[in-house]
């Protein structure tokens, strides 16, 4: 193995060569590392993980945010088949009045249809955001009581220190995992 340089600086302010040690940035560097066929085989394990706390954090909550979800998902259904109503009734054939007066009703309709879509985003997103703190808690927790249960002699091996360094970044993907939920 070939010693690196050390400068005069470096063995003054550090005693020798600096040690660069990136075990802090594997959690960074994991989307680098990502395939998609990855990412399809672990989606199911970490949506599960991350409904499982939910559920035992609020389960009001993440109904309501299901409900919403699901919800807005119709609406959106519902406002395309509106949409599909007006245009047919505008590019119909007939008076320009009549088209009008047959493209109100679909109007109305795609009208109630957006202020239901968007108390249901509003429902959703605050519902949400009550359940992401709960989660990275529980996520937490969790983390805590693993990272506390091992043996002492544990303590000392590189690889569990690693292991204990990306961990700790799972709660608070826990917690953007319910908030991508519902991203717009």
């Amino acid at each position: 193995m070939v010693e690196p340089v050390v400068s005069a600086a470096e063995r003054e302010l550090f005693g020798g060569p600096l040690r660069y040690d990136m075990g802090w940035a594997e959690h960074e560097r994991a989307p680098l590392d990502l395939t998609m066929l990855s990412a399809i085989r672990s989606m199911p394990r970490l949506v599960g993980g991350t409904l499982r706390r939910a559920w035992t954090a609020d389960r009001p909550a993440l109904l309501a945010v299901a409900a919403g979800e699901v919800g807005q998902g119709i609406a959106a259904a519902v406002g395309l088949l509106a949409v599909n109503a007006v245009m047919h009734a505008l590019l119909g054939t007939g008076a320009a009045a009549d088209r009008l007066h047959d493209a109100l009703p679909a109007l109305v309709a795609g009208a109630l249809v957006a202020v239901v879509n968007a108390g249901l985003a509003g429902l959703s997103t605050s519902r949400a955001g009550r359940l992401e703190p709960l989660v990275e808690r529980i996520a937490t927790t969790e983390y805590l009581e693993a990272a506390t249960a091992v043996e002492l002699e544990a303590i000392e091996d590189p690889e569990f220190r690693r292991l204990i360094d990306v961990a700790q970044y799972g709660a608070a993907s826990a917690r953007r995992m319910i908030g991508a939920c519902v991203a717009r």
